[in-house]
């Protein structure tokens, strides 16, 4: 949630997997879905003070 990472590197991993960490889920999601998950864990980052 508070990652340096890109939209695009997170997109790729949820699309993707990565070997031996975590499955692919291009099956499970389409672009648009994998665009709001993108958005609430972008949400979930603590808000400054």
């Amino acid at each position: 949630m508070n990652t340096a990472r890109t939209d695009d590197f997170i997109r790729n991993r949820i699309k993707n997997g990565k070997q031996g960490g975590m499955p692919a889920f291009a099956v499970m999601f389409n672009d648009a879905d994998i665009d709001r998950i993108i958005a609430y864990i972008r949400a979930l980052k603590p808000q400054e003070d």
